[in-house]
């Protein structure tokens, strides 16, 4: 039996920071880990006959590219999309959030 959770959460001015910092950080990351993978293809290309290795060839999600931040926003905004998680994921990430939310208050 498949059961979905739909969390919202109304995060107060700190904490809405923190959400901020955090997703400045994956961000960062995301973009980082993108180039490396878009500099790794360029130079297959450029050398054929050559073989690279990756450091970690799972660093990019296979659908990466369906993923703008224009769909993050609208999705966030109207609050239509919805994320179905088994319920043993949903408990430990909202015992997660809990915890977050009461060291940064």
């Amino acid at each position: 039996m498949k059961k979905a959770h739909k969390i919202r959460i109304y995060p107060n001015s700190r904490q809405e920071i923190q959400f901020q910092k955090t997703f400045g950080c994956v961000r960062f990351y995301w973009n980082f880990l993108l180039d490396q993978r878009i500099t790794n293809d360029k130079m297959k290309k450029e050398n054929p006959d050559k073989k690279f290795y990756v450091a970690y060839d799972r660093a990019v999600c296979p659908n990466m590219k369906l993923t703008t931040l224009e769909k993050v926003y609208n999705a966030l905004k109207e609050e239509k999309n919805v994320v179905e998680v088994p319920e043993a994921v949903a408990k430990k990430a909202k015992s997660s959030l809990e915890r977050m939310f009461k060291v940064k208050s």
